[in-house]
């Protein structure tokens, strides 16, 4: 039984574990559910290479409130995030469910 189950290892599903996890909740009670076979699997399928994965979205301004400040990134920038990022610290488990 897991207190938090989170659809996609994408941005916005490891961002969600993380402040989940900055706010108390037990790493080993996060499940995040992923269809690809690795974290950010879709930026990773149909990204172009040079292409920017933007904060916002349809023209609303990002505002950085979290521990994951999403910014405007480069396909590689987002994949390879730094290792001061708080998740580096969050074990929970991540379940694969590709076909």
């Amino acid at each position: 039984m897991h207190n938090l189950i989170i659809i996609g290892a994408g941005p916005g599903g490891i961002a969600l574990a993380a402040e989940a996890f900055a706010s108390g909740i037990d790493p080993s009670q996060i499940l995040i559910l992923e269809k690809g076979p690795t974290h950010n699997s879709a930026i990773r399928q149909l990204y172009p290479e040079k292409k920017l994965t933007t904060a916002n979205y349809k023209g609303f301004a990002a505002r950085c409130e979290g521990l994951l400040c999403v910014r405007d990134m480069t396909k590689p920038d987002t994949l390879l995030r730094p290792k001061s990022d708080p998740v580096t610290d969050l074990y929970c488990i991540v379940v694969f469910c590709w076909t």
